[in-house]
């Protein structure tokens, strides 16, 4: 428990903790980013000044900072999702400079999650930069060392690489076991990752395209990422029902939150009409994304019902979706809010699916695993006499035929107990039992180890002997009588 309280406290720490540049003062107001040069002349007076805590709001915001010193080169980063054009005027120079943070762009300049503006000029004074943003929050801005943010953003390629390969090899671990084992659940579980991958590849995609694309291209794109959200979301719920065998432990529960995913299906699909009929895409969104919190708060309050009453898949659906399901509620509290979502917490995504992918396929391993046990015991019953331990009539036939079939010479013994039926009549029928378990471990013990022994009813018990002629045949036959005859079985009468 306190290593989660501490994965939570870090998850904050890092969302909300962002380093507001040093001596930098953020205002808004009316004038916009292309009055930028007669603001450089004189402020306005209308202008409001503006807070790291305040809340996101969409507009030009104005930053005016002192320019930091040239060594170590200082760089002003940027999440991409917080702007989408940048002024900037320079001390020493005279024009400002436009940045649009949509168009394709060197590596120099940042990755798709961060853009990076290097804070250099010919002579010190005051930068004055221009922001304009849909959803904008001073606290996102940072001012950091060059090569400590260029050292950040090449862990945070080698942390998405190593999510995708583990979601990849996840995936391809339960499709090949779907097609091997003919099971459903293996299916979805695969279905689930591939069609989050393909909503977090478009979503990163359009994070810098969808300006550069059109309004009209990008209107059909943005549907893209709704539909394939709810597809994940149909999937896993599919997935998290039968594996938890919630039809068995809450019936009613199971059918209702099938209905909860396929509504969020419908609602995805629905956000297609959205182009040619007078819908607001707006709501079916909010109504999408306050369906999949709910969904995923029963889901998680669900397998820690079950994991507490003991219930092995649920403790590992709990635990591998327990990071993912946070992330989930916190991404669809801040987009009903209309409040900026944090870029950590759209990267962290990866890692979490990646860790729940890699812990759920543990669990089904485990469960195929427990389901191959169950098989092999269900089979040792059926072939095995509950008595004595051996073969029974109808194993000993099986694998008999098998040594048959392959033409290798062989012999059979068929053993009869004497006086058995007077055992039963004087001893009683459990000494008859006793001297059937006697019979059967000596026989065990004295006969080759690839014979074949079987009991074939009531007291008569057959021996295959593979690779046996008339002579060795006989040779254990008198083996066995003597092993018998030398230790009788010792009952007490009643």
């Amino acid at each position: 428990m306190r290593v989660w309280w501490f994965c939570l406290w870090l998850l904050y720490s890092c969302a909300a903790k962002a380093a507001f540049p040093v001596g930098a003062e953020v205002f808004t107001g009316t004038a916009g980013c292309e009055a930028i040069k007669v603001v450089r002349a004189s402020e306005p007076s209308e202008w409001i000044k503006l807070k790291p805590g305040d809340p996101s709001r969409s507009g030009d915001i104005w930053v005016r900072m002192p320019l930091p010193p040239a060594w170590p080169p200082q760089t002003l980063v940027i999440p991409s999702e917080f702007a989408r054009q940048l002024w900037i005027y320079r001390p020493g120079i005279e024009d400002p400079e436009f940045r649009s943070i949509f168009t394709r762009r060197s590596p120099q300049d940042g990755t798709a999650y961060w853009y990076r503006i290097p804070l250099l000029a010919p002579e010190p004074g005051q930068l004055l930069l221009c922001l304009r943003s849909p959803q904008a929050t001073p606290s996102l801005m940072q001012v950091l060392p060059e090569a400590r943010q260029v050292e950040r953003e090449l862990n945070l390629r080698a942390l998405v690489a190593a999510s995708v390969a583990v979601i990849v090899a996840m995936a391809s671990f339960a499709l090949i076991f779907g097609f091997v084992l003919r099971d459903q659940i293996y299916f979805w579980y695969c279905a689930h990752l591939f069609n989050f991958m393909i909503w977090y590849s478009v979503s990163s995609w359009l994070l810098g395209q969808s300006v550069s694309l059109g309004v009209d291209a990008a209107r059909w794109l943005l549907i893209i990422p709704t539909i394939f959200s709810a597809l994940s979301t149909y999937f896993v719920t599919l997935f998290a029902v039968n594996f938890m065998a919630l039809q068995l432990h809450y019936p009613r529960w199971s059918r209702l939150l099938q209905s909860a995913s396929f509504v969020i299906l419908m609602l995805g699909l629905l956000s297609v009409l959205t182009l040619w009929l007078p819908i607001p895409r707006r709501w079916l969104v909010n109504a999408q994304n306050l369906s999949l919190g709910l969904l995923t708060l029963a889901l998680l309050a669900t397998a820690i019902r079950l994991a507490f009453r003991g219930q092995r898949y649920a403790r590992y659906f709990a635990t591998g979706w327990t990071p993912l399901l946070i992330l989930v509620v916190i991404s669809v509290i801040s987009s009903l809010q209309d409040a900026y979502v944090a870029q950590l917490l759209r990267v962290a995504l990866l890692p979490a699916v990646a860790f729940e992918a890699f812990l759920l396929s543990i669990g089904l391993a485990d469960r195929t695993l427990a389901l191959k046990l169950e098989r092999d015991a269900a089979m040792q019953a059926a072939e095995r006499d509950s008595l004595t331990g051996v073969l029974n009539r109808r194993g000993f036939e099986g694998r008999w035929a098998a040594q048959a079939a392959s033409d290798q010479p062989g012999a059979l013994l068929i053993c009869d107990l004497d006086h058995f039926k007077r055992i039963n009549d004087q001893y009683g029928h459990p000494a008859g039992d006793q001297c059937l378990k006697r019979f059967a471990e000596r026989a065990e013990r004295v006969l080759p180890p690839d014979a074949l022994l079987g009991r074939f009813g009531g007291e008569e018990f057959l021996v295959y002997l593979p690779s046996a002629d008339g002579g060795e045949a006989q040779r254990q036959a008198e083996q066995l009588r003597a092993e018998i005859a030398a230790a009788p079985v010792v009952v007490e009468s009643e």
